[in-house]
C-alpha cells in the first residue's frame, strides 16, 4: 500500500511541476484575465469561442470558487464549441465544471450535452443545489481539441463557468492508445484540503 501511494505522489508531482506556460484555465464568462489568490492564471473565454453571451450567477448563489461565478451560456445555436490549442503534449487532462446558479432566475436548470472532438463527453444534467464536474485523459489528433456544448431539450440552454487543459508528460499513461479517451471514474482524497484536483 505504501508502495502503491509513493508511486502515485511521484507522478503527481511529475505532472503538476513542469511548466504551465500551456496550461489553459478559462473563466468562461468573465469580462478580463485575471490571476487568482494562487498565483495561476485564469483567461477570459473569448479567445476561445465567438458565441454565447457572459453571464453572473444570482448572488444569492454565488459559489466559493471564484470561477463559478461567471458563466457563458449559449441560446443561439444547437452546438457551440471551444477551440482548446494543444501545442506540447500529446495527452491532456481535461476538466469542465457547471454551476448553474440560477444566473437566469427561472430556477429550472438544464441538461445538455458535452463534447470532445465530435464524440459524446458527458450528459450535463445541472441542478439547484451543487456543482458539478467531468475530466478525461484525452490523447489528442491534431494542435487543438474542440469542447462543444449541445443542446439537447427545447428551450434548456447549454452553459459553462470553467474549463481547464493539462498537458501531461510524454511518459505519463504510455499504455494508454492514441485512439481512446480515459473518463474519471472515481478518485480518492488522501488528506487534501481541496475537493478538486488543482
Amino acid at each position: 500500500m505504501i508502495k502503491v501511494l509513493f508511486f502515485a505522489i511521484l507522478l503527481a508531482q511529475k505532472a503538476f511541476s513542469q511548466d504551465t506556460w500551456d496550461w489553459v484555465r478559462i473563466d468562461c464568462g468573465s469580462d478580463t484575465s485575471y490571476k487568482d489568490s494562487n498565483g495561476d492564471t485564469w483567461d477570459s473565454d473569448d479567445d476561445y469561442i465567438k458565441t454565447g453571451d457572459n453571464k453572473q450567477v444570482a448572488s444569492t448563489s454565488s459559489s466559493d470558487i471564484e470561477q463559478l461565478n461567471t458563466l457563458r451560456v449559449f441560446s443561439e445555436q444547437s452546438k457551440n464549441c471551444y477551440t482548446i490549442p494543444t501545442p506540447t503534449s500529446t495527452r491532456y487532462f481535461m476538466r469542465a465544471m457547471f454551476w448553474y446558479g440560477n444566473y437566469d432566475g427561472h430556477s429550472k436548470p438544464p441538461t445538455f450535452d458535452l463534447e470532445f472532438d465530435g464524440n459524446k463527453w458527458a450528459t450535463v444534467v445541472a441542478n439547484t443545489t451543487s456543482f458539478t464536474y467531468y475530466e478525461m485523459i484525452y490523447a489528442t489528433k491534431g494542435d487543438s481539441i474542440s469542447i462543444c456544448l449541445a443542446r439537447t431539450r427545447d428551450q434548456e440552454f447549454p452553459f459553462i463557468p470553467r474549463l481547464e487543459s493539462l498537458p501531461l508528460p510524454d511518459d505519463m499513461y504510455p499504455q494508454m492508445r492514441r485512439d481512446m479517451a480515459w473518463f474519471i471514474s472515481y478518485r480518492y482524497n488522501y488528506g487534501a484540503d481541496d475537493r478538486i484536483l488543482g
